[in-house]
């Protein structure tokens, strides 16, 4: 810092007040280069703890079918992008079509299909997926799939989808599968192909 001693202006004294010594300056620029060295460590430790971090196995993943939607956990719900729904809507629908309510007492609807996708080593759910069947074209649905976001590698758990869908299909004699997406790309790479037919919405 300036000696003030030195210096009879009052109004230069408070100018250069805020100006640090040579010493000072060398002190701040250690203790900034101190902490982007740190700062820079603690992203590599970062960096390296992702590549350490081993790919899940989607073998290690079971469709679990559901009488109730209360075991989905509601983010998965919420991060379908552009649906028509609510998450609140999704569980009220659900609680309804899972099961059928008849006068001897409720019976499971054949035709909902809603599937918790666990872990079963950690008992967690870490997706679900939503098929319904529909008897007049005689085709499986695809409604709803979502995933937890460390199984969204390359789209890769599509698979599990694709092999679930086409295990349905064959088991029930169904003639199709029909999956409306917002990724067909990945889609196409599974053996599905593009409908000659256009979605038309109008909203009022």
């Amino acid at each position: 810092m300036l000696d003030s001693n030195l210096i009879d202006d009052p109004e230069i004294i408070k100018f250069l007040s805020g100006f640090s010594s040579p010493k000072e300056e060398v002190a701040q620029n250690t203790k900034a280069h101190d902490k982007v060295e740190s700062q820079e460590s603690q992203d590599q430790k970062t960096r390296n703890e992702v590549k350490k971090k081993p790919v899940p196995n989607l073998k290690e993943l079971t469709f679990v079918r559901l009488l109730d939607p209360i075991h989905i956990p509601a983010y998965l719900v919420d991060q379908i992008k552009d649906k028509f729904y609510t998450v609140d809507r999704f569980y009220q629908y659900q609680k309804m079509a899972c099961l059928l309510q008849t006068p001897t007492g409720p019976n499971l609807n054949e035709a909902n299909l809603l599937y918790a996708i666990t872990h079963e080593k950690l008992r967690q759910v870490k997706g679900f997926a939503w098929m319904e069947i529909d008897p007049l074209v005689n085709s499986l649905m695809v409604k709803s799939f979502s995933m937890d976001r460390e199984y969204w590698n390359k789209a890769e758990a599509i698979s599990l989808l694709e092999e679930k869908a086409k295990k349905i299909m064959k088991d029930l004699s169904l003639s199709r599968i029909v999956w409306v997406t917002k990724n067909p790309r990945f889609c196409e790479n599974k053996g599905f192909k593009r409908s000659k037919d256009a979605i038309m919405i109008f909203e009022g």
